[in-house]
């Protein structure tokens, strides 16, 4: 029992960075060098809930329950192998 779900990709999605050096730049925005972070900050400003700067963590929620839905799941059990 299959059921297929259509799901419309927008273009950034589907082809997300246009260059490596896009990929590259990317990078370092989401996993900068330590010594650039690591600079003196007040208690205040490690944790803004309100406005993050980088807001990772819902991105990679809101790609995972866009796109993996029970079909993708199963599908992808079927291709791994059993060990």
């Amino acid at each position: 029992m299959s059921t297929t779900n259509q799901i419309s990709f927008l273009q950034k999605e589907v082809n997300p960075l246009v260059s490596l050096d896009e990929w590259e730049e990317d990078v370092l925005k989401r996993y900068p060098e330590p010594d650039t972070i690591a600079v003196a900050k007040d208690k205040d400003e490690y944790r803004n809930y309100d406005d993050p700067a980088r807001d990772t963590v819902r991105e990679f929620y809101r790609l995972n329950h866009t796109y993996q839905t029970y079909d993708f799941v199963i599908e992808q059990k079927r291709s791994i192998p059993e060990v």
